[in-house]
């Protein structure tokens, strides 16, 4: 029986941080991390954050749970780490970033627009994992959710991934689709990446959740 208080620490958070950061790495050499400023939003207690600063970034963390803040600076001591409601969220006091990295964050949200300008604000690239809708019209619908790993307004989003085009390359990005096998997981709340579009409107299938990542870069 896995004892842990934090859900982050669940084997199967543990595949999921490992499949999408592998599936990640293909397509970023870890060693471009080195030197790079990174805003880790969403950052939970803090592990993927954790691989980006041993890859040499400067890694600052943010999520609104004040108890997994509190647990990320026990466990990474010196680690730049902030409370803070990313649907209400006041961008500028961090200052500037190189790289945004919002992984398993976007449809906890129930202001997705503001998120997404926010993050074109604060940095040139990012890196943008999420569950989505499989929809091909660019639509953004509002759900209820509920848990520790959930929304922390009690609603969240499920973007298609034409949606997501349209306000990321609207806010100046170039946006590379790198959804592949590798990052899927399995286990009791699978995931997948490779899956066929059916233009259903769907956010599941077959018991998986429909997720894309996306590199998006300006300038």
């Amino acid at each position: 029986m896995f004892d842990s208080p934090f859900i982050f620490d669940n084997p199967l958070y543990l595949a999921a941080r490992e499949s999408r950061l592998r599936n990640l790495f293909r397509h970023i050499d870890p060693r471009f991390i080195a030197g790079k400023r990174i805003l880790e939003v969403g950052c939970g207690t803090g592990e993927m954050g954790q691989v980006l600063a041993e890859a040499g970034g400067s890694v600052v963390s943010i999520d609104a749970r004040p108890e997994y803040i509190e647990e990320l600076q026990r466990r990474y001591p010196g680690r730049e780490a902030h409370v803070a409601d990313l649907d209400h969220w006041d961008c500028h006091g961090l200052g500037r970033f190189d790289i945004v990295f919002s992984f398993g964050l976007l449809y906890h949200l129930s202001d997705p627009v503001q998120f997404l300008a926010n993050c074109a604000r604060l940095a040139p690239d990012l890196y943008l994992e999420t569950v989505v809708s499989d929809s091909f019209e660019p639509v953004c619908p509002l759900v209820t959710e509920e848990g520790p790993d959930q929304a922390w307004s009690g609603r969240g989003c499920r973007p298609s991934p034409a949606w997501l085009s349209k306000h990321l390359e609207g806010l100046g990005y170039k946006v590379r689709d790198i959804s592949a096998a590798e990052a899927n997981w399995g286990g009791a709340v699978p995931s997948v990446f490779d899956w066929q579009p059916l233009n259903d409107g769907q956010w599941q299938r077959d018991g998986a959740l429909l997720r894309k990542m996306f590199i998006c870069t300006r300038g």
